[in-house]
């Protein structure tokens, strides 16, 4: 969640004048920042990344999530519902199309 938040305070924050987003991959959270009409994982700007450690044994479905600059909307693919599962339990977020981070 804190990956999450802190993605979509920097787009709001229009830091750097880009989007910022969330990748979740390989036990990993990993906050990109980019700049162009539709950022995503391919068009980031890779010096910028920041890579979070989920933590041992926790395990969470492969995600992009990008917030849009000063609006905070969300784009995610390949869904804005977000499987965590580790240490004997289980737990799903969402993000709404407005930015919301539910949990």
């Amino acid at each position: 969640v804190s990956a999450l938040s802190k993605a979509r305070a920097r787009s709001i924050a229009n830091v750097n004048e880009n989007m910022h987003g969330v990748r979740i991959k390989d036990g990993n959270y990993i906050v990109f920042q980019g700049d162009g009409p539709s950022l995503d994982w391919d068009s980031r700007d890779t010096s910028l990344d920041e890579d979070i450690p989920v933590g041992t044994g926790v395990s969470a479905d492969e995600h992009d999530i990008v917030f849009s600059q000063l609006s905070g909307n969300a784009t995610c693919i390949p869904n804005c519902t977000i499987n965590m599962s580790g240490l004997g339990s289980s737990k799903t977020m969402s993000i709404n199309a407005q930015g919301a981070i539910l949990w």
